[in-house]
């Protein structure tokens, strides 16, 4: 008998030990500044721009400024890939020199546990705003791609900030599930600002899509359904757990061993995210969140969902696991050829601006 509460209590301690090392590693709050650094930006767009660059001789320090490291290069092949990355930093550098130059108007909201969040709003005076919703270990400035082509369709724009990104406050990130609030506090906030009569999109990418769709599922933002013109979500996860699972196999491998193993980090690490947080990672899933809303006021909020074909971080056949789950709601799919993580938007512009246009 006291062998075996020993053998729990070590098991208990091993995940949670583990557990917490990985928390503290990727969801703790870790300011890349060189991400919002423009000389960073500009020495990693050079390099990518250099004749002489390849995909395979591209060192870490050469490519400073882009969004997420290169640890993940195996799986995050976005990060290497020159059609996007190129006019992704161009815009980003360009994002960041309107927005010091007052194009875009700095605001907040103050979220939950009072973590003050900010928002760059660019006001064209039209009733369409688009709610821009970056993804993990990124900023509002790595959207501004986006927020042109949104300016240059004549709408409005709000880019935003996540909580622990950018220059919001938060000390954690929650993959998209605190976010999702935080998302209805950025909707109010377009209504008080522009009226009754305006129509806001909301526009996630990644993480940032997984928050978009799991607003959906709140009262919060089901008050303001009226308002809601639409939904984008470029390469959404369909469940923080499964993702953060599936990652961990890359890692440990599939054995028995290795399953359960990670099993025992995962409960850990999900433990720790629910006493800092308040929430376990199962919670986080756009999937149960389409279910759910069915039989909410957001049911007929026509819902985009764009995946790259050859997205290796994110399998492409979550775009139908999500169409699937939404039931007979409004929910459209579109698989890009060719493209990686986040690459829909550079390989298949026309249809993806297409979209856009089609929702208002």
């Amino acid at each position: 008998m006291i062998f075996f509460v020993c053998c729990i209590l070590g098991l208990c301690a091993f995940s949670l030990g583990a557990g917490g090392v990985l928390f503290k590693e990727q969801f703790v709050r870790k300011q890349n500044k060189d991400s919002l650094e423009p000389h960073s930006l500009k020495n990693a767009l050079d390099t990518l721009e250099s004749p002489s660059s390849e995909k395979t001789s591209q060192s870490k320090g050469d490519l400073k400024g882009i969004q997420s490291s290169t640890k993940f290069d195996k799986v995050a092949t976005h990060v290497q890939d020159k059609k996007i990355m190129i006019p992704l930093l161009r815009e980003k550098l360009q994002w960041m020199e309107e927005q010091k130059n007052g194009l875009y108007k700095e605001i907040s909201v103050l979220g939950k546990k009072n973590v003050l969040l900010k928002g760059y709003f660019r006001d064209t005076g039209s009733s369409v705003v688009g709610i821009l919703v970056h993804g993990y270990l990124d900023s509002a400035a790595g959207l501004g791609y986006l927020a042109k082509e949104y300016a240059n369709l004549g709408f409005s724009v709000l880019s935003v900030d996540c909580r622990g990104h950018g220059f919001s406050g938060g000390k954690y990130i929650t993959m998209g599930y605190t976010d999702a609030h935080d998302v209805s506090l950025w909707i109010k906030e377009i209504v008080k600002r522009k009226g009754p009569s305006v129509k806001i999109i909301l526009h996630g990418v990644s993480m940032g899509a997984a928050t978009v769709i799991e607003s959906l599922g709140l009262q919060s933002t089901e008050r303001y359904a009226v308002h809601i013109s639409g939904v984008i979500a470029d390469c959404s996860f369909a469940s923080a757990k499964k993702q953060l699972l599936k990652e961990g196999r890359r890692l440990l491998g599939n054995s028995l061993f290795a399953r359960c193993t990670l099993r025992l980090i995962y409960w850990g690490m999900s433990f720790i995210c629910f006493v800092t947080c308040g929430f376990f990672y199962g919670q986080s899933s756009p999937e149960k969140t389409l279910k759910k809303r069915q039989n909410m006021g957001t049911k007929d909020i026509p819902v985009v969902i764009f995946h790259g074909e050859k997205d290796t971080l994110v399998e492409p056949a979550t775009a139908d696991i999500l169409k699937d789950a939404a039931g007979k709601s409004n929910v459209r799919v579109f698989k890009i050829k060719d493209a990686p993580h986040i690459g829909s938007y550079f390989y298949g512009k026309e249809e993806y601006i297409n979209q856009i246009k089609d929702l208002v």
